[in-house]
């Protein structure tokens, strides 16, 4: 009976010691992803997955990964093979009032001289 490992996708690499996020990438989705590589590799930078920082790490490289395979997928079905999103008009709305807010909080600065509570755009919520 093999060993079991406790974090799926993990390998140690042979020469280093370094732990690996390692994923193949299906043959059909190759042709839709630059330079079609056949595995994505991300170092964990870390000896063990209980070092400070590996596991968010291995969840960030995990993320990685399953963003690149849904835009692989969705380039197979729509035949589009592109690094932007359709826009859409809920999309449209939401770029443009995030637009119209940044400038009235940009105008209301100049105005008052002093800088505004910043929201960071990966706060915000589309739809």
């Amino acid at each position: 009976m093999g060993a079991r490992r406790a974090v799926p996708y993990v390998h140690k690499h042979p020469q280093t010691g370094h732990l690996n996020y390692r994923r193949r990438i299906p043959a059909s989705l190759r042709p839709f992803i630059p330079h079609a590589p056949s595995e994505f590799v991300r170092t964990l930078a870390a000896h063990s997955i209980a070092t400070p920082g590996a596991l968010e790490r291995f969840k960030a490289a995990d993320h990685e990964y399953e963003t690149i395979i849904a835009k692989a997928r969705r380039a197979s079905v729509t035949g589009i093979s592109s690094p932007y999103d359709t826009l859409a008009p809920a999309l449209i709305t939401f770029l443009a009032e995030y637009y119209f807010a940044f400038e009235l909080a940009r105008d209301e600065e100049g105005r008052w001289g002093r800088p505004l509570l910043k929201v960071p755009y990966t706060k915000l919520r589309c739809g």
